[in-house]
């Protein structure tokens, strides 16, 4: 078994590789993050981490749709409709 220690800093891996990925391959990620100043080099703490910009669920929609619509999906209302009942399971963080 791995000590919560262990754990914490594979956690911590995790998140580094993913705001890595979303920043060098997501372009409304890396919009967002240069819009707020931040690079992923920035992102050293959890603290660090929590100054990611929000993203709300209507951008989510937004970003869906624009993807729906360059990859053949039938209408942008599929993809509203797609959000929509997955929402129990997407978790937004508040953003106020």
């Amino acid at each position: 078994h791995l000590s919560r220690e262990e754990i914490a800093r594979y956690q911590w891996q995790q998140i580094r590789k993913l705001v890595d990925f979303a920043y060098a391959k997501i372009p409304f990620y890396r919009r967002k993050y240069d819009e707020a100043g931040i690079r992923p080099e920035h992102i050293r703490t959890i603290a660090d981490f929590k100054r990611l910009p929000c993203v709300t669920k209507q951008e989510i929609i937004a970003m869906i749709t624009h993807l729906a619509f360059y990859s053949g999906w039938p209408t942008a209302a599929s993809a509203r409709s797609f959000i929509g009942r997955r929402r129990r399971r997407l978790s937004l963080r508040s953003c106020r």
